[in-house]
């Protein structure tokens, strides 16, 4: 597993990690790294850890070449997702490209690569927001949640938009004294 210390030794920096964990397999604790906890706190971590590994298995996965293999890496992601019964995310699915979220963000748009690959790309994409929101209407995951991460994946915006022109004065034209008049009509006398 990498480390995320920033005193890396400088033999290290640059160098491709040679040593691949295994997390399909469960990890085997001595004693002295056992705490006692209540069991609900243990149940917490039991499903941070989970959490974790299910990123975990697609970190060192290297970067695809082909299209055909972009095909097999999402045909694999979503088969084992259905498989274990993780979530999926996008961050996950990049992960499973060996890529990372700005590049996949390129391929959306045909950069860097094929049209063949931007189209499977915006379909799984789209399969993500489709689960997504299954995830939203089941109560698996909080509304606010979905539209942070909808805003912030899927392109998606709650908005409405006031256009304000003026009118047209061509067919009436007001000179500046009968304007200047006109509002001054409107505004209430301090009287009153």
């Amino acid at each position: 597993m990498p480390s995320w210390s920033n005193k890396m030794p400088k033999s290290k920096i640059g160098k491709p990690m040679t040593r691949r964990v295994d997390i399909s397999q469960p990890m085997t604790l001595k004693k002295k790294h056992l705490v006692e906890t209540p069991d609900a706190e243990q149940a917490v971590l039991d499903k941070r850890a989970k959490t974790m590994e299910s990123s975990l298995k697609y970190y060192d996965y290297p970067l695809i070449q082909t299209d055909e293999e972009c095909g097999d890496r999402l045909t694999e992601f979503f088969a084992h997702a259905v498989i274990t019964g993780e979530r999926v995310s996008y961050e996950k699915m990049c992960l499973a490209l060996g890529a990372i979220v700005p590049m996949v963000r390129k391929w959306e748009m045909g950069i860097g690569c094929s049209q063949v690959r931007a189209w499977m790309v915006l379909r799984a994409k789209t399969l993500l927001q489709s689960i997504t929101a299954d995830g939203v209407m089941d109560k698996d995951m909080p509304e606010n949640t979905y539209m942070f991460r909808a805003k912030n994946f899927f392109d998606m915006a709650d908005k409405s938009e006031i256009i304000v022109s003026p009118k047209n004065f061509d067919e009436d034209i007001i000179d500046a004294d009968e304007l200047r008049a006109k509002y001054m009509e409107s505004i209430p006398d301090a009287d009153d």
